[in-house]
């Protein structure tokens, strides 16, 4: 996603972004931090938000991998603050993904949201992995499509999908589902897969003769600049209240965590988030 645009499917009618509830002290803009840890890459925005609820990216950064999330991700944040012209002070909101994703990379992500939050007295957002994909989307991937599938790999062969109804953005889920339970959901209708297990769904799929289709170039995680737009939409006010009512945002676990034992045998742990 490019730097200064916002994805068109924010702009459609199916998809509203909510003017910012509480503006900044000049009134003129929202500053928003929004990352992502979510999958295999570290992924940070800095957005702003004029009074209209319009964004323009100041800046944006992603590095692959699959651990170092931590070490990563202090710095990412630094360097696009210093490069927007920003401090940490001149943040309004701060926007993380909850999940479904890595156990790590989503604890990670959260307590730097938390941490930050807290030393600045400003909101913090949690946005589910599978609808800032679907805010990826823009106008022309969904022309013909009746649904579609936000697909995460689950490891053990599993995976996690969201639903997403085209026309008004409501999803399904997102839930640890069984192949067979998808196929039923999707069944004859127009179906496009997005997500990092996009590949061997749409395989599933075919071998099943469910006709879909996936993106192209693919989107296998979470834009921050779609968290951003995401957190938007409940507004500053609302995540300030809500915060205030629920706590901070909490991961979102859709099973246990696998562990392996000093015998070398797997198993799942619980886990409270």
């Amino acid at each position: 996603m490019s730097g200064s645009t916002i994805p068109p499917l924010a702009r459609s009618a199916g998809t509203t972004l909510a003017s910012p509830a509480a503006a900044r002290q000049s009134g003129a803009t929202t500053r928003v931090l929004a990352f992502d840890c979510s999958l295999a890459r570290c992924a940070a925005a800095v957005v702003e938000f004029d009074t209209a609820g319009r964004p323009s990216v100041r800046g944006n950064a992603t590095e692959p991998m699959t651990r170092g999330h931590a070490a990563a991700l202090a710095p990412m944040i630094q360097s696009l603050l210093a490069a927007a012209g920003w401090s940490a002070s001149d943040l309004d909101l701060l926007a993380t993904t909850l999940g479904p994703g890595s156990f790590t990379g989503m604890r990670i992500g959260l307590a730097m949201a938390r941490g930050l939050g807290l030393a600045l007295a400003i909101p913090v957002a949690g946005v589910r992995s599978t609808r800032a994909m679907f805010l990826s989307l823009a106008p022309a991937d969904l022309e013909d499509i009746d649904v579609v599938v936000a697909a995460i790999d689950a490891g053990r062969g599993r995976r996690y999908a969201g639903l997403f109804d085209p026309r008004d953005g409501g999803e399904t889920g997102p839930d640890l589902v069984a192949d067979d339970d998808l196929v039923v959901a999707v069944a004859g209708r127009r179906v496009l897969v997005v997500g990092d297990a996009a590949e061997p769904v749409l395989a599933m799929l075919a071998a099943r003769d469910v006709v879909a289709r996936g993106r192209s170039p693919a989107i296998g995680a979470p834009d921050p600049l779609a968290v951003a737009i995401a957190a938007t939409e409940t507004g500053v006010d609302g995540w300030r209240e809500r915060n205030a009512r629920e706590g901070m945002p909490r991961p979102l676990y859709l099973r246990g965590a696998d562990v392996t034992l000093r015998d070398g045998a797997r198993t799942t742990a619980d886990l409270d988030g």
